[in-house]
């Protein structure tokens, strides 16, 4: 998950809650990175209000996002 984008927009912050926490968050050059597109809302409007995150709560709604997926290409193997 994309945590911030740098003000140079040449380098954004990431973590997963698991590997990469808040406390020790990645910083990747944007060309080295693939953007999905796929904005997860809770964590969104959270970050837009500034509210605390918590690793479990990032782990947790990626995990969740994850298995969406995996069940939506399991029911319609064909749509992906």
């Amino acid at each position: 998950m994309v945590l911030k984008i740098e003000e140079d927009r040449r380098f954004v912050i990431v973590v997963d809650g698991v590997y990469r926490k808040l406390a020790n968050p990645k910083k990747k050059n944007i060309k080295h990175i693939e953007m999905s597109g796929i904005i997860i809302d809770v964590l969104n409007i959270k970050l837009q209000q500034n509210k605390m995150l918590q690793d479990s709560e990032i782990a947790r709604h990626i995990r969740e996002f994850q298995e969406k997926k995996i069940k939506e290409m399991i029911e319609c193997p064909n749509k992906m």
